[in-house]
């Protein structure tokens, strides 16, 4: 298969559930699916080929089935292919929300991956390949990118991971789901997505080979407030831009969402 040019938008950490006070001025309830109507203008506006949602889509268990319903309805209007895993806030044990309603998750259409042993899905008509594990026990025993396939070799492979970048395992052996330079190099990935850091971040910055990028939240909390695009193009590196989340029209989204109320200010 000749690889073609594709397009990502990357995010993670959305955190959807708990009240939370934006700098720009709204304060979202709890039922606030803000994050989900800028992920789709951004897709729609940027005509990206794939959605990646790595990890802490949802804050924890307890969220009412009406968010995740309404949730998985507009992720399942996004014109693009969508690829989800579970985070430590949404890990995937019994409790878990995708497990309580599997059926808005699979009549949405998003792919989903719910192996904690790792599983790859191929999207964009088989020019991509995405491969990650399912969170199932947030805890040092957990390895985010532990087991990776190799490289398909003949179409772009990206790897996604949820969990905690740490220089060296001896110096954060208490970390849990830790990730280390060593373990994004192994993948030998095109690209690795990552998710769980609120401040989006290069990891070339930290010396990793391999092209990895935490997106950072974005939204609700200290250092949320972007998303990533990323263009996969043939012959060269991956070009990585940041988008600001909080500035878009969407994210003021009192007109579409009635639990999002404009805050005054004397």
């Amino acid at each position: 298969m000749t690889r073609r040019r594709l397009r990502i938008l990357q995010t993670s950490d959305v955190h959807l559930g708990p009240r939370s006070r934006e700098p720009n001025g709204l304060l979202h309830h709890d039922e606030c699916i803000c994050p989900i109507e800028v992920l789709g203008h951004l897709a729609h506006e940027h005509a990206v080929d794939v959605v990646m949602i790595v990890g802490d889509l949802f804050e924890h268990a307890r969220v009412s089935h009406e968010l995740v319903a309404n949730t998985f309805e507009r992720l399942g209007r996004i014109d693009a292919e969508i690829a989800l895993l579970p985070g430590n806030h949404d890990v995937y044990d019994d409790t878990n929300v995708y497990r309580r309603q599997r059926d808005s998750v699979d009549t949405s259409g998003v792919r989903f991956f719910d192996d904690p042993e790792g599983r790859s899905h191929d999207f964009a008509g088989g020019a991509l390949r995405i491969w990650a594990r399912a969170m199932d026990d947030h805890s040092p025993k957990f390895s985010p990118l532990g087991a990776a396939p190799a490289h398909p070799g003949d179409r772009w492979y990206v790897a996604a991971a949820h969990g905690h970048f740490v220089e060296s395992t001896a110096d954060d052996a208490h970390r849990s789901s830790r990730i280390t330079p060593a373990d994004i190099d192994a993948t030998d990935a095109d690209y690795v997505a990552l998710g769980h850091w609120h401040v989006t971040t290069d990891l070339s910055t930290r010396g990793v080979t391999t092209p990895a990028w935490y997106s950072g939240a974005p939204m609700f909390g200290y250092g949320a407030g972007r998303m990533l695009l990323v263009d996969l193009v043939p012959g060269e590196v991956p070009l990585v831009r940041p988008l600001d989340v909080l500035d878009h029209p969407a994210s003021r989204c009192a007109a579409v969402n009635a639990a999002c109320i404009p805050i005054t200010h004397p």
